[in-house]
């Protein structure tokens, strides 16, 4: 059974799975995943339901991330790209910063943690800090492949 194609089925499942093993962290994070997409899912007139969505979303990735100390680097980056993501559509800007923060001290030699240093600009643009914007734009120009700079310079 997977999520997508049967999202409420496994949801409940993992309600279980928490039951029996509540110090497994990806079954947190596969239930924050699990209200990520279905916050993807609610029309946006149906702004509290989205919301409440994002929430449980946050309330689980954060609880992997507290849960992963010994789980792998790369589940522990996921956990905490998929936090930074909730909360930027919760609009908790300052979060998503420190979320995504935390997965470029979880793999500092990423090979796209360019791609988050943009990320985190256009967070801190949205902020009104242009200081703090230019310098992660700054390392993400740096670090992008050659084919991908062009973007950065218009976006």
């Amino acid at each position: 059974m997977t999520i997508l194609q049967h999202p409420d089925e496994a949801r409940l499942q993992f309600e279980k799975a928490l039951e029996l093993d509540p110090f497994y962290d990806w079954t947190y994070a596969l239930l924050a995943d699990y209200y990520d997409r279905k916050a993807d899912d609610i029309p946006e007139d149906q702004s509290s339901a989205k919301q409440e969505a994002l929430l449980q979303a946050v309330k689980h990735y954060q609880k992997a991330i507290e849960l992963s100390e010994s789980t792998s680097a790369e589940l522990r980056f996921n956990y905490a790209i998929g936090l930074a993501g909730a909360f930027a559509q919760l609009n908790q800007l300052e979060e998503s910063i420190s979320a995504y923060d935390l997965a470029l001290q979880i793999l500092p030699n990423f090979t796209d943690a360019w791609r988050i240093h943009a990320a985190i600009a256009q967070l801190y643009l949205n902020l009104g800090d242009r200081g703090n914007a230019l310098n992660h734009i700054r390392i993400a120009y740096s670090n992008a492949p050659d084919d991908q700079k062009e973007q950065l310079q218009t976006s």
